[in-house]
């Protein structure tokens, strides 16, 4: 302020940038450890040896999802490239995404390459989205001490039982009891369960597997061991290793793409296909929890960037995490619902920097960001779930937040309010050039007009004793 005849005349209540600033890093910390908490390494890829005289291997030992679609889709049509003899696909798997599985075994089923399919090594299983990957195979092939089985799909938002069978059988209903009309919840259900028991028929019909037993993996849940599973046509071998499972395949007659091809595999080249860094990449973005903190990270990096314009750091660091978290949700079962409560409640508990509510709508905005938090994904499956301890620590964070902000709305308002200049009362100031009644003085790094009734030398201080119009009134200080 440089204008001798002006000086400030309102104190704001609204919190400084600089400590909004400030308040950001400490919120930007805890959320970025949390991030490096979360670590996938992704292998470089091998050298590919072309030709009919490989047999080329695909380790997958995680959940059915995105990353391990990319990583079989890649390595696939890389060994299809090379014309290599048979792809072995070693799975141990939980399950996954439907989504996911379904793109897979579409891989599988088109391959112009021969594909086995391994459960291995002994104590692994192929559950839920990995039985469907097993039937989808030209060969299937099962380590001692493996198990195949459970595909039952989770009810979505509940944890009920799977409905029964449309085939109770005859005798077992009672035609007295009145007839429950089914919920929309189970009505969806029975759907998912038809749309997965046809796609399993028609695997196990072109591969001549068990199509009954395949089945009941979904409507009741059922799992095999090996031998059951040999037993029942299942799968077609039990390997106590790989190189058992290549010798077991010498003059095996498979069919791909109505062509009846003759294995030869024993003796072969085998290469290990590792994923590249790109399946590194999509593991982290799309775990459900890294996924979440990027979100929650970039949308106050935006806000604090709105805060303090100009500061260009929460700002840039905000929009890379909104459009990583964007590539990951856009490749997980989002509940929009629940994305759009954590953007109300983070912009509610914003506004109470501006909006003076005594703390209601910071409270209703944490409360919808647990909501929205909870409900995020579209899916029970454990896996592919937000963890409920990441969403109590952000719970936690985002209400020290809004603590923070609180502190400093309710710190304005209780002190006072200072208007008229009466702040400058009191005040030390250093007179710019002699003068004997009216002149200038400077205070706080800004000029005033000022009057005095005594002369005054330049450079000497005086005290502002009142303020008449725009004018201060100053004496010397050692009188």
């Amino acid at each position: 302020m440089n204008d001798p005849g002006a000086f400030c005349m309102l104190k704001t209540s609204r919190p400084s940038w600089p400590s909004l600033q400030l308040l950001f890093s400490y919120f930007l910390t805890p959320m970025l450890c949390l991030l490096c908490c979360v670590q996938v390494g992704a292998q470089p890829a091998s050298n590919i040896a072309a030709g009919q005289n490989t047999v080329f291997v695909i380790d997958i030992d995680a959940a059915i999802g995105p990353a391990s679609f990319d990583y079989l889709k890649t390595a696939m049509r890389r060994a299809q490239r090379a014309q290599g003899h048979l792809i072995v696909v070693k799975l141990d798997t939980p399950g996954g995404l439907v989504s996911s599985m379904r793109e897979m075994t579409k891989e599988i089923l088109s391959s112009d390459v021969p594909v086995a399919v391994y459960v291995s090594p002994s104590g692994s299983y192929a559950a839920s989205a990995g039985a469907f990957i097993v039937y989808s195979a030209h060969i299937a092939s099962m380590a001692p001490g493996t198990n195949i089985g459970a595909a039952s799909p989770i009810a979505l938002g509940s944890d009920a039982p799977m409905p029964p069978e449309p085939d109770s059988g005859p005798g077992k209903t009672d035609p007295m009891q009145p007839k429950i009309p089914a919920s929309p919840s189970s009505t969806a259900q029975t759907k998912a369960i038809e749309d997965l028991t046809a796609y399993m028929r028609s695997m196990a019909e072109m591969h001549k597997r068990n199509a009954k037993l395949g089945v009941e993996m979904i409507t009741k849940g059922s799992s095999f061991s090996a031998r059951e599973a040999l037993d029942n046509n299942i799968i077609n071998f039990i390997s106590n290793d790989l190189n058992a499972l290549m010798k077991q395949l010498d003059g095996y007659q498979v069919t791909v793409k109505g062509k009846t091809l003759t294995l030869s595999p024993s003796g072969k080249a085998i290469v290990a296909l590792k994923p590249s860094w790109k399946y590194g990449l999509l593991s982290i973005i799309t775990d459900p929890n890294v996924t979440y903190i990027l979100l929650i990270a970039g949308i106050y990096g935006i806000l604090f960037e709105l805060y303090s314009p100009g500061a260009l750091f929460p700002g840039i660091l905000g929009f890379i995490c909104i459009i990583l978290a964007g590539y990951g949700l856009h490749l997980l079962p989002i509940n929009y619902a629940g994305l759009f409560l954590i953007i109300l409640g983070i912009i509610l508990i914003a506004a109470e920097t501006f909006i003076t509510s005594y703390g209601l709508l910071g409270l209703g905005g944490l409360i919808a960001f647990i909501i929205g938090s909870v409900f995020l994904l579209d899916t029970l499956y454990p896996v592919y779930s937000v963890s409920r301890v990441l969403i109590g620590v952000m719970a936690v964070l985002t209400g020290t937040v809004l603590a923070v902000i609180a502190n400093f709305v309710f710190g304005s308002l209780r002190a006072p309010l200072m208007t008229g200049g009466s702040e400058m009362i009191g005040k030390t100031a250093l007179v710019v050039t002699a003068f004997d009644d009216v002149g200038q003085v400077s205070c706080d790094g800004a000029l005033y007009s000022a009057r005095t009734h005594q002369p005054l030398q330049a450079q000497q201080k005086v005290v502002v004793k009142r303020i008449e119009g725009i004018r201060l009134i100053v004496e010397p200080k050692d009188t």
